[in-house]
C-alpha cells in the first residue's frame, strides 16, 4: 500500500511516522503522514495491530528512506518491531533499558499505581508547578529600587541596520 501511496499517487515525502498505544482495545498503531512536494493536501494513513509481542509492522524505509529513525524512535520508546529495518536498535534510550517506556503499560522503577499520573503525585487531582515550590523561581537578582518594566535603553547603539531592497538586515 506504501508503495502504492508513493508511486500511483505522488506522495513522495513522508514527514512523520509515530506510535499509537491503544491499551484498553489491545492495539498499537502507526501513523504516517505523507505529503507531495509539488504541493497539495497530505495524506495520513495508518497501520493498526493486535498487541501481541513481538509487535510487528512492516519496515518503509525501502520506500521512504527517511523513515529511519522515526521507525527506531517507536521501537525504542513503544516496542513496535519494522520487519525489514536494516538497523533497528534504540535511539533515545540506552541498549540496557528494560522496556519500552511510552507503553501504557510499562512500569516505571517506582512504580505506585495501575492509573498515570499517580495520585500521589497529583493529589485530589490538582498539581502544582515545580517552578512555584522554587524559592529563587526565575533565578534574579535586580539591582534595588529597579524596575525592569521602566528601564530604558541610553547610550550609543552597538548595531547598525541597513535597508535593502527587499528588508531591514540589523
Amino acid at each position: 500500500m506504501a508503495t502504492a501511496v508513493r508511486d500511483e499517487f505522488g506522495f513522495d515525502l513522508l514527514t512523520a511516522a509515530t506510535a499509537v498505544d491503544y491499551l484498553a482495545e489491545n492495539k498499537m498503531e502507526m501513523v504516517y503522514h505523507a505529503f507531495k512536494t509539488t504541493g497539495g493536501a497530505g495524506l495520513i494513513f495508518r497501520v493498526q495491530v493486535e498487541r501481541v509481542d513481538p509487535i510487528e509492522v512492516p519496515s518503509l524505509i525501502e520506500i521512504w528512506p527517511g523513515v529511519d529513525f522515526q521507525e527506531r524512535e517507536a521501537w525504542d520508546l513503544y516496542g513496535i518491531k519494522f520487519t525489514g529495518h536494516p538497523d533497528l536498535r534504540r535511539i533515545l534510550m540506552w541498549e540496557g533499558f528494560e522496556g519500552h517506556p511510552l507503553r501504557k503499560d510499562w512500569k516505571e522503577p517506582f512504580f505506585e499505581e495501575e492509573v498515570k499520573p499517580f495520585k500521589s503525585r497529583w493529589p485530589d487531582g490538582q498539581h502544582t508547578f515545580a517552578e512555584n515550590k522554587n524559592p529563587f523561581r526565575d533565578n534574579l537578582n535586580f539591582p534595588k529600587d529597579f524596575d525592569p518594566e521602566k528601564y530604558e535603553v541610553t547610550g550609543k547603539k552597538i548595531f547598525t541596520c541597513r535597508r535593502t531592497r527587499h528588508h531591514e538586515r540589523c
